[in-house]
């Protein structure tokens, strides 16, 4: 959908959108990248400590204790990265739906079960597919502001050129 810009719109509300999609893009890119920073943080974490109880179960049985350096985390947690702008870039940016409330027996209503822990875990355990479109969808935000950023830059740069039709036919075009 082609926008159509008249002398009047350039004058009264091109600018203003003009600065709005920069202002929009350089937010995107920074809310992107700082997501982006968390999230391979947060796979390199959670590489470390799963390497950390491989090595630990190898020890156990018998083995020689196991170890991945750093470097190798940080290419893993690269590589996890761009995974993940690839799944994003191939999934529906739908959030997905709210899990139902669910009615405990009344069993289930002493103090030890309400603590929120023992109910994250169970949750997780009773609705896997559900918890992993939800993981998932909380994973890829840092591509999506990367993505729509770029989206955005793209638009600041339509609303910087004047249409053909209001452009001077002296000066050469860009």
């Amino acid at each position: 959908m082609a926008h159509r810009m008249t002398k009047g719109s350039l004058k009264s509300g091109g600018p203003r959108q003009c600065a709005f999609a920069l202002g929009l893009a350089v937010i995107a890119l920074i809310a992107g990248t700082a997501l982006l920073f968390v999230t391979f943080w947060l796979a390199y974490a959670v590489i470390f400590l799963g390497t950390d109880a491989v090595s630990a179960g190898s020890s156990l049985l018998g083995g020689p204790r196991l170890g991945v350096s750093h470097g190798w985390r940080m290419l893993l947690s690269l590589i996890f990265v761009v995974l993940l702008f690839i799944q994003t870039a191939t999934s529906n940016a739908e959030p997905p739906p709210a899990p139902e409330p669910e009615q405990l027996p009344s069993i289930y209503t002493d103090l030890w079960w309400r603590t929120a822990r023992l109910r994250a875990e169970l949750n997780l355990m009773a609705h896997p597919i559900e918890s992993a479109h939800r993981i998932s969808y909380w994973l890829g935000m840092g591509p999506r502001c990367v993505w729509y950023s770029g989206r955005a830059f793209r638009r600041f740069l339509r609303l910087l050129r004047p249409p053909p039709e209001l452009s001077d036919p002296e000066e050469p075009p860009l």
